[in-house]
């Protein structure tokens, strides 16, 4: 996606809120999935604005294949985004959405 896509998707945020975002993602996602491109930036300017403007903190993370870095930042009223961050540092968000719950571990030892 083009920077001016992706300021345009941060600027529909601000005003309505992770609502917006979502749809605007998704609106945007199945052409830009065909196109091979979604929302990305620099990590630091990713991860501030999931902060500043979601309140999102980070929550799980883990190490994907060909070298990145996949992030889950959820905030305390349940929205959440999924960043996938490259060795270059270049992040992009692969997904967003609302009403995040975590789930009990449950353990596979009998003796547990």
């Amino acid at each position: 996606m083009r920077t001016e896509e992706t300021a345009m998707l941060f600027k529909l945020a601000n005003r309505f809120g992770i609502c917006a975002l979502a749809a605007a993602f998704v609106s945007l996602s199945s052409a830009a999935i065909a196109q091979g491109v979604v929302p990305c930036g620099d990590r630091e300017t990713v991860v501030g604005m999931l902060a500043k403007r979601y309140q999102e903190t980070p929550r799980a993370m883990g190490l994907a294949s060909r070298s990145g870095v996949m992030e889950i930042y959820v905030s305390k009223t349940g929205s959440w985004t999924v960043l996938m961050t490259n060795t270059s540092g270049r992040t992009c968000m692969i997904a967003v959405g609302e009403n995040w719950e975590d789930l009990k571990r449950i353990s596979l030892d009998p003796a547990a």
